[in-house]
């Protein structure tokens, strides 16, 4: 699976985006802690793309609005489903 989180830039006063894209190994099952490094300048959002084992990319939104990037998301992805349970600030 590769993941990439980046900042939406598309916000009102969103002046500085940026990417972190990693290729990762997450076996059915397994959890993992990932601490993207964004930078934000302004309001706004998260989002996380990834590419599943068949091969599907998938865009979820994790932080829905935030002005300094913290607090966390906890996401769950299944077949055909993604959980996003947002803490963000």
């Amino acid at each position: 699976m590769s993941v990439e989180f980046g900042i939406d830039t598309s916000m009102e006063g969103a002046t500085e985006g940026r990417f972190d894209k990693r290729k990762l190994e997450i076996a059915s099952g397994e959890e993992r802690t990932i601490k993207p490094d964004l930078k934000v300048t302004g309001e706004s959002s998260v989002y996380m793309q990834f590419t599943d084992e068949q091969g599907r990319r998938v865009t979820e939104s994790v932080c829905s609005y935030t002005e300094s990037l913290s607090g966390y998301s906890t996401v769950i992805i299944k077949n055909d489903t993604v959980q996003v349970d947002e803490n963000c600030s």
